[in-house]
């Protein structure tokens, strides 16, 4: 009764693709990584995301100072916790702003991109620990229950989480949208940061009239578009995920990997 064992076709023809260049190998390691997380990303907006969930709003309390400005600008904004939730994020060597950030529930810490007067030198290092690790942190996140807006004031940390996010939209296909206020203390010239940030985030804004200029708004009291304000509490705008265009793309995606491993 056992004597013959019947394989299915499909095993047949399956075979360990064979790869010319190292290259070519760690391009369809990658594209088998990244097919996996968007699976895992179109499942969960298929069976857990609510069309009437809450806002979700992520911020990043940068040291000193820029934790005093994102409290402020929040308070300005006086979100309104029935409607929206928030995700926070903060560096590891901050006491206060962890202080802060540890009454939500749902908070993180990240090691800094570069320290006080720490040798430049050595901050290509700190900053490739920080980018991966925040990287992978947001990746997470972003598949369990993806962000509406980040939004980040500074200092270099923030410029890597604004980044890691922008990364996140293009592998898993979310809309999260990015917004980076200049600090306070720039009213001449951009700092370091905002300079790399503007190039990768869809608003940016400044406090003084003086560092204006492309693609940067003067803040008028006004942060997100199309708030909704009930109480004078804020409810900022939720984005549409875009399902159709992430099954689309993720169906290519599959595709080219089945033509690569069934070659």
């Amino acid at each position: 009764m056992f004597d013959t064992i019947i394989i299915p076709t499909i095993l047949l023809t399956f075979t360990i693709p064979q790869f010319s260049t190292l290259l070519n190998l760690l391009i369809y390691i990658s594209l088998t990584i990244l097919l996996l997380l968007r699976l895992l990303h179109l499942l969960n907006l298929l069976y857990n995301l609510s069309p009437t969930s809450k806002t979700t709003l992520s911020t990043f309390y940068g040291s000193g100072g820029h934790t005093t400005e994102l409290l402020l600008l929040l308070k300005v904004l006086n979100l309104d916790p029935l409607t929206t939730k928030t995700i926070n994020y903060c560096g590891l060597d901050d006491p206060r702003s962890q202080k802060i950030i540890s009454k939500s529930p749902n908070h993180y810490y990240l090691p800094r991109s570069r320290y006080v007067l720490q040798s430049w030198l050595t901050t290509p290092f700190t900053a490739l620990w920080s980018l991966a690790y925040t990287f992978v942190l947001v990746i997470y996140e972003q598949i369990i229950e993806p962000s509406d807006i980040i939004l980040s004031n500074g200092p270099g940390t923030g410029l890597i989480v604004l980044a890691c996010f922008r990364v996140s939209n293009w592998v898993l296909g979310t809309g999260t949208r990015l917004i980076y206020v200049e600090s306070w203390c720039r009213v001449r010239r951009l700092s370091l940061t905002g300079r790399l940030g503007a190039r990768i985030v869809d608003r940016f804004g400044v406090c003084w009239s003086g560092v204006e200029g492309p693609g940067r708004e003067l803040l008028d009291g006004v942060m997100f578009e199309s708030d909704t304000k009930i109480n004078n509490k804020t409810t900022p705008p939720k984005i549409t995920h875009k399902k159709p265009r992430i099954a689309y793309s993720t169906l290519l995606m599959l595709g080219v990997w089945l033509a690569l491993t069934f070659q």
